[in-house]
């Protein structure tokens, strides 16, 4: 019986990446709700989005006492989630004590600095992409903004160039890509910091659960070099017929 053409992968040491597991989708579906929630005298349902102000009392003056209101709200609002996150790292804390001391007796001071470390720079990482995407919406403000005729990011306009606030979205584009960039060679820093910490069977473990690892070793890629990724080939039957089917 003829068995099907198995592809050509070129060989790599790099072994399978294994899935990362899926978060609690009640937890999930907790925080969307959270975040949808309207603010107070406000209601949005459909198409309708408007506040009690806007329907009741649309004058000015009127209007005054509910913003300092809604302002006072925000601040509370803020002080309770700040509350209610640190609540939640010292429920963490708590449990992640619990999980380490199921792990080998030899390994667990190792585990705790491993999962520290990863813990701040998680934390550092959330912080630097916050400022990037704030970063980002604030370009595309500025390049929305009306530009002065004299201004050096006028472009004159040309056949089949883009002038006027696309331009400026175009350079926050560029701009972000560059971050995005940064950002993901920090990201593989860190991962060659961590994975440092670890004995060789705990580092061939560890780069199974990273997806974005990346395919040079830390200490080629602290030079600059790089190695291009393994290609997955269709067997020669296979692009034959491609090239029939194309003819």
């Amino acid at each position: 019986m003829p068995t099907s053409p198995t592809p050509n992968v070129s060989k790599t040491s790099t072994p399978p990446i294994t899935l990362p597991k899926p978060p609690n989708p009640e937890w999930i579906a907790l925080l969307d709700r959270l975040k949808i929630q309207p603010r107070p005298g406000e209601l949005a349902i459909g198409s309708f989005n408007a506040s009690l102000t806007d329907v009741f009392a649309p004058e000015p003056d009127a209007r005054t006492p509910a913003a300092k209101l809604l302002s006072d709200y925000q601040k509370d609002l803020l002080e309770k989630a700040q509350r209610f996150e640190n609540e939640l790292k010292a429920l963490r804390a708590e449990y992640d004590a619990k999980i380490v001391a199921t792990l080998p007796e030899a390994r667990r001071e190792s585990a705790q600095n491993f999962l520290e470390l990863g813990r701040a720079r998680s934390a550092d990482a959330a912080v630097r992409d916050a400022k990037i995407r704030a970063g980002f919406l604030e370009k595309l403000r500025q390049g929305a903004a009306p530009q002065p005729s004299n201004s050096k990011l006028a472009i004159a306009a040309q056949p089949g160039v883009a002038s006027g606030p696309t331009q400026p979205g175009a350079e926050a584009s560029a701009w972000m890509r560059e971050e995005r960039v940064k950002a993901a060679r920090q990201d593989d820093e860190t991962a060659a910091a961590l994975r440092e910490t670890l004995n060789p069977e705990e580092a061939a473990r560890f780069d199974r659960f990273n997806r974005f690892r990346p395919a040079i070793p830390p200490a080629q890629a602290k030079n600059g070099s790089a190695v291009p990724a393994p290609v997955v080939s269709a067997p020669a039957e296979q692009k034959k017929e491609g090239a029939q089917e194309k003819k």
